[in-house]
């Protein structure tokens, strides 16, 4: 990228926030953007780990879980063990976008009896869309 690109990137980030730095992927500027999902995270999962709150669970899983993650940062991101789920062939079998390979995690319940099965193709979250998660009842 030519020094002139940067300078008008650099500038335009300044003039509407720093949130279009991050947005048009300038490398570097993550650092200084304001998470506020990741500032309330820690209370939302206490109160899903201690309460097995659903409205927690359910604002973990919109705010915090992305297609693409591991198991390992599923399990972070919702503060605890998600366990290997075998009973999924007739789910991957109904549902487009599985493969019969896909091995699926369970996590929950929430104090609803409410738990999630997320499935994962070579160790990483597939199939995954935050906004469909439904609110808690």
């Amino acid at each position: 990228m030519c020094r002139w690109s940067v300078i008008v990137m650099l500038l335009a980030g300044v003039l509407s926030g720093c949130e279009t730095l991050h947005n048009a992927g300038v490398p570097g500027f993550d650092r200084y953007i304001k998470d506020e999902a990741a500032l309330a995270a820690p209370e939302y999962r206490e109160k899903f780990q201690v309460d097995r709150d659903a409205q927690a669970f359910t604002w973990l899983l919109r705010n915090r879980v992305r297609a693409g993650m591991s198991v390992m940062e599923v399990n972070e991101a919702l503060g605890e063990a998600g366990e290997e789920f075998g009973h999924t062939d007739a789910i991957k079998k109904n549902t487009d976008g599985y493969q019969a390979t896909d091995v699926g995690y369970r996590w929950g319940p929430d104090n609803n009896g409410r738990s999630v099965i997320l499935f994962f193709r070579e160790g990483h979250l597939v199939n995954y869309n935050p906004n469909e998660v439904t609110q808690a009842q």
